[in-house]
C-alpha cells in the first residue's frame, strides 16, 4: 500500500510518497491577492480596494462575507503567488506566524490542500462528484494512508489544526502522526543522537535516546533563517542597497527585495571554518570577492562587490549573536548545554551523533566549524585546557549535503520498519 508523506513547513511544504526517497512536491507557505483588474471583477474589486493596496490583510477575508471556496479564487499560493509578485507590486505573505497562535489556519489550509492536490488526492467532495468512475479509483482512493511529519517546535497545536482539516476534508484510511527529529535519526540509520534544526525562526536542539525524546533535556534559541536575512539586510544597506522598512502587522510578510536577500544567502554566502585565518586572506588576496547584480524597485540595476558579508553574516548569527543584538547562546554553546543536561552515561555517544537538519543548515562549512568549536568549547570548560584528556572524547558532526530532506528519507526507513 503506498503511503503519502505529507511535512507542512513554516517556509516550504512537501510532500511525496514511500516510493520516493526525496518530496516530489514542495509548495511555498506564501500567499498573494490575485490582480482583480485584470479579471475584471468590479464588484469584488469595491469590496476589496483597500486590501488589495496593501495585501496586508487576507484576514479579513475570511472574517467578513468571503467562504473558504471563494478565498480559492482571489488568492494565489504557493509558486503561483511568487510568480505573481514579480510582475505585481505587493507583499507575500506568510500564514504561519513565528507565534503559531497568531496564524491563519484557513490560508494554510489552502496551501496544504494545494500540496495534496498536486500529489493527485482527492477531497470528500471530489470522490462523492466521482461515484459513477470504476469501482477500481474507488478502491484505491479508500486504501490510502497518511504519514504528517510533525516540526520541532509547535508539533502539538499543528497536529490539532492538520486533524481538523483532514477529518473535514479527506478521507484517509489512516493517518500517523510522525516527529521530525527521529525521522532524521532514522535517516541515518541512528536510535541515538543529537539533531539540530535550523528552522526560519529557531534553532531546536533535540537530543534521542534510544528512540526516545525528553522534552527537558531540549533547548530552543531564537536564532535561524529569518535572523540571518535582517542581518544580511543591514550588510547590504551599507554597500548601498535600500530595502523598504516594515509595519508591525500581525502577518510576516515579503517583498522582491526580501527575495533577493535569500537568494544570496544560498549561493554566495559560507561558513567560515577558521575566521581569523579567512580574514587574513581578504586582506592580501581577493579570493573571496563577488560582484553581484541587483535589480528591484529600489535597486535599479546597480552592482556591488560582497568579500567579508559572505562569510560575516553566518559568524555573527551562529557564533556570536551578542554582536547582532540577540540575547541568546551561540549554537554550539546551546549543543554543549544540551549534552551536559543528558545522563551521564549517555554523553559520549550523543557527541559523536549530531544530525544538523533544515534549509538554514545548508551553508558550506557549517558542519566543520560546529565540530571545531564544540571541541574547543568542551576543552576550556569541562577539561580546564587538558589536551591529553581530549583523546577520550570526539565530537563529530554529521555532513550530509542532503540535509534538508532527511526526514523524507527517514519517513521511508520508518515505513519499512513497520
Amino acid at each position: 500500500m503506498k503511503t503519502i508523506i505529507f511535512e507542512p513547513g513554516r517556509t516550504i511544504c512537501k510532500g511525496g510518497n514511500s516510493e520516493n526517497l526525496l518530496p516530489t512536491v514542495e509548495v511555498p507557505s506564501v500567499c498573494f491577492l490575485k490582480n482583480f483588474e485584470k479579471e475584471g471583477n468590479e464588484n469584488k474589486l469595491s469590496e476589496l480596494n483597500n486590501l488589495q493596496e496593501t495585501n496586508k490583510n487576507i484576514r479579513n477575508l475570511k472574517s467578513n462575507i468571503l467562504s473558504k471556496d471563494e478565498l480559492k479564487r482571489i488568492v494565489l499560493v504557493g509558486n503561483e503567488a511568487i510568480k505573481s509578485l514579480e510582475s505585481t507590486n505587493g507583499n507575500l505573505i506568510y500564514p504561519l506566524h513565528r507565534n503559531l497562535v497568531m496564524s491563519d489556519w484557513l490560508l494554510c489550509e489552502l496551501i496544504w490542500e494545494q500540496v495534496l492536490l498536486e500529489l493527485g488526492v482527492k477531497t470528500k467532495i471530489e470522490k462523492f462528484k466521482n461515484k459513477k468512475l470504476s469501482s477500481e479509483s474507488g478502491s484505491e482512493s479508500e486504501n490510502q494512508v497518511l504519514m504528517v511529519i510533525l516540526p520541532s517546535t509547535g508539533g502539538i497545536l499543528i497536529k490539532e489544526k492538520v486533524n481538523e482539516w483532514l477529518k473535514e476534508n479527506y478521507d484517509f484510511n489512516q493517518v500517523t502522526f510522525i516527529p521530525a527529529y527521529l525521522l532524521t535519526l532514522y535517516s541515518y540509520g541512528k536510535e541515538t543522537g543529537i539533531v539540530v534544526d535550523i528552522g526560519s525562526f529557531w534553532t531546536n536542539i533535540t537530543p534521542v535516546i534510544e528512540g526516545v525524546s525528553d522534552d527537558n533535556y531540549s533547548l530552543s534559541i531564537p536564532i535561524g533563517g529569518r535572523s540571518l536575512e535582517e542581518y544580511m539586510k543591514i550588510l547590504l544597506s551599507r554597500r548601498g542597497l535600500k530595502f523598504s522598512g516594515k509595519k508591525d502587522t500581525k502577518f510576516i510578510e515579503e517583498t522582491k527585495d526580501d527575495l533577493l536577500v535569500r537568494n544570496i544567502l544560498s549561493e554566495n554566502c559560507f561558513v567560515s571554518t577558521d575566521e581569523k585565518n579567512t580574514r587574513e586572506i581578504i586582506s592580501y588576496t581577493t579570493s573571496y570577492l563577488e560582484l553581484i547584480r541587483v535589480n528591484s524597485k529600489l535597486n535599479n540595476s546597480k552592482s556591488i562587490f560582497l568579500e567579508e558579508e559572505r562569510f560575516q553574516v553566518t559568524e555573527n548569527v551562529f557564533f556570536k549573536p551578542y554582536k547582532i543584538g540577540i540575547e541568546s547562546p551561540s549554537i554550539c554553546e546551546a549543543i554543549l548545554k544540551v549534552i551536559n543536561k543528558c545522563p551521564l552515561d549517555t554523553r559520549t555517544l550523543l557527541m559523536e551523533n549530531i544530525f544538523l537538519t533544515g534549509r538554514s543548515s545548508l551553508f558550506i562549512g557549517l558542519p566543520q566549524r560546529i565540530q571545531v568549536n564544540l571541541t574547543q568549547l568542551f576543552l576550556d570548560s569541562k577539561l580546564r585546557g587538558d589536551t591529553n584528556r581530549l583523546n577520550k572524547y570526539k565530537f563529530y558532526v554529521n555532513d550530509d549535503p542532503m540535509r534538508d530532506v532527511s526526514t523524507f528519507k527517514g519517513a521511508n526507513i520508518y515505513l519499512q520498519l513497520i
